[in-house]
């Protein structure tokens, strides 16, 4: 997973730890929580980039028939997950 794109995205790098912060390798020590989930979703929002991040996340769930529709928006809301795949999205240009 690559923090520093997500840090660089949603505009925390220099707050992601203690106020002031601009050393990405203490951002590599952050733990993402329910609300970086949701103010990453807010950032996301934002940007333009809900929509075609969810149909990112949508697309990979459908070629994953072990998990069901149902489950889909609950796991995707999970922060490893989410994250996991905002990170993914990062890098193959799907958000910018």
């Amino acid at each position: 997973m690559n923090k520093k794109a997500i840090f660089e995205y949603c505009g925390w790098c220099n707050s992601c730890v203690d106020d002031g912060c601009k050393e990405y390798d203490l951002c590599e020590e952050h733990w993402f929580d329910g609300n970086d989930t949701t103010d990453a979703m807010h950032k996301m929002n934002e940007k333009g980039d809900w929509g075609k991040f969810y149909y990112y996340a949508y697309e990979l769930n459908r070629l994953d028939l072990r998990l069901h529709q149902s489950e889909f928006t609950f796991r995707l809301m999970q922060p490893a997950r989410f994250f996991e795949l905002m990170s993914e999205a990062l890098e193959k240009g799907v958000i910018k």
